[in-house]
Order: structure tokens, then sequence, then C-alpha cells
């Protein structure tokens, strides 16, 4: 039978903005499959927020990110609108949302499934889901797809950052599963 293992995480419940949230030495080995769930909120309008990879405490850049999104919006008359799908392929960072309408100050939360970030001659996969948001009475969700196609077996840590200084409350925590 599996079982959840507790690797880590942060929580930051107020006070100061900031525009890269980093978590290092979380992935190991031992584990092929994890569970981030995360939450935050904004402090400003009209930013992106990005996620990247990170090895030994610095980040990765290459140009090695694919993912696609599928985003649905809801408005508060329970009307279905604005339907779309973005992608990125050779990018520096998987998008997770761009320019995001209205001051996110209300929760907003994902979970973020990752396969194999240490295993050496596999590619790194990650499913978003859940990724839900409110600004001005619009309830929008997306699901995501994402690899990194570059040489994988040194991921051990990932970050989220925008565009501006603008993520303030913040909490995160990491789950490996194990099949043990």
């Amino acid at each position: 039978a599996g079982k959840l293992v507790y690797m880590g995480g942060s929580a930051v419940l107020g006070g100061s903005t900031t525009a890269s949230w980093e978590f290092d030495d979380l992935f190991s080995s031992t584990y092929h499959y994890y569970r981030i769930n995360c939450s935050f909120a904004m402090s400003s309008a009209g930013d992106d927020l990005w996620m990247q990879w990170r090895s030994d405490g610095s980040n990765i850049s290459t140009v090695d990110y694919r993912y696609i999104q599928q985003w649905t919006n809801m408005t508060s008359a329970s009307v279905m609108s604005n339907t779309t799908a973005f992608s990125g392929t050779n990018e520096t960072k998987i998008t997770l949302g761009e320019n995001m309408s209205g001051a996110l100050t209300e929760m907003s939360s994902f979970t973020i499934d990752v396969y194999q970030p240490m295993t050496s001659g596999c590619h790194t996969a990650c499913m978003i889901t859940g990724f839900v948001f409110q600004t001005n009475g619009t309830t929008s969700m997306t699901t995501s797809n994402c690899w990194y196609n570059g040489e994988a077996g040194d991921i051990d840590g990932f970050r989220f950052l925008t565009s501006a200084s603008s993520i303030s409350y913040r909490e995160a925590q990491v789950w490996a599963f194990d099949s043990t």
C-alpha cells in the first residue's frame, strides 16, 4: 500500500510581496511522483505568473520547457465564457497565467503533479490542475500539461515568479508518493 510523504513547504501569511518564490532540495531519486499544493494571492493586476525548475539552488532557464493549457471562465451569472487555450515550446519557463486581469487579492490555488524530476534519461513532466482564481466576478480555471525537454535527473526544486513583485499571501506543500 502506498502513502504520502511530506517533503516540505513554506507559508507567508501576509506582509511583504515578492516576485520570486523558491523551493530547493524537495525532490530526490527516492520517489518518482510528487504533488505540490499551492495557494496564493496577488497584490497587483495584470501580472504574468510563471514556474521554473531548479537544480542545486539555481534556476533552470534553458529553452527546454513546453506546455499547453486550457482556460475556462465562468461569470457570476453562471455563463460559460472565453474558453481559450495557449501553449509554448522552446520556452525558458512554464506560463501559469498571462496578464491576469483584476487585482487577484482573493485566494487562488492549484495542484501540480510532478513525474520523475530526478530520473536520468527521462523527461520531467507535470500536470497542473485546479488552478482557480476569481477576478471581477468571473471564476477562471485551467488545466495544463507541461514537460521539461532538457536533461533530467538533476531537478530538485522549483520556483514561482511574476512579471512584478506581486505575490503576497502564499502557501505551498510538497508531497511524495511512496509506492512501497
